[in-house]
C-alpha cells in the first residue's frame, strides 16, 4: 500500500520534498528546469499537491492540481509521474484518483490535463478515469 500525503507548506516538509520532486520530474522531462524551493512553496500553498511515498521513504509519485478562478472554476492535473521502480503498481490511479476527489471537493466544473504522447502509459489511463481526449491546439509564450 502506498500513502497519499498532501504536501504542507511548512519550510521543513518542502525541504525535505524538494529533492525528490526534482528527480521524478526529470522523468517528464529531461531539460526541464530545476524546481527551486520557493517554487514548491508556492505550488503547496496554491495547489492541492500530492505526494505518494513507498515503504523506503522515496518518492513512489506525485501530482497536483490548480484550480483555475473563471466563470466556471476549472482544475488543471501538472506533474502527474510515477518513479520507474513503482510503474504498473496503481500509484499513478491512486493519485489521479485522489486529485479527481479534490476537484469534486472543491466543486470544479471540469479538469484538464495535457499529456506528451510518448508517455503511454499514462495516456492509456487517462480515459479509463474518464477523461475524452479533446481536439485543440496548446500555445504556449514563454515569459
Amino acid at each position: 500500500m502506498y500513502p497519499i500525503v498532501r504536501c504542507d507548506n511548512s519550510p521543513h516538509t518542502v525541504r525535505r520534498y524538494l529533492p525528490e520532486v526534482n528527480r521524478l520530474c526529470a522523468r517528464i522531462s529531461p531539460n526541464h528546469e530545476e524546481v527551486t524551493f520557493s517554487a514548491l512553496m508556492e505550488s503547496a500553498l496554491k495547489s492541492c499537491l500530492l505526494f505518494c511515498w513507498d515503504q523506503d521513504s522515496s518518492l513512489a509519485g506525485m501530482g497536483m492540481l490548480s484550480a483555475v478562478p473563471s466563470f466556471h472554476p476549472y482544475g488543471i492535473i501538472d506533474y502527474v509521474v510515477v518513479d520507474e521502480r513503482h510503474e504498473g503498481k496503481g500509484v499513478g490511479k491512486m493519485i489521479m484518483h485522489a486529485l479527481i476527489n479534490d476537484a469534486r471537493a472543491l466543486k470544479l466544473h471540469h479538469i484538464d490535463l495535457t499529456s506528451k504522447p510518448s508517455r503511454e502509459r499514462a495516456n492509456k489511463l487517462y480515459p479509463k478515469l474518464g477523461f475524452e481526449l479533446r481536439e485543440t491546439n496548446v500555445y504556449r509564450l514563454k515569459l
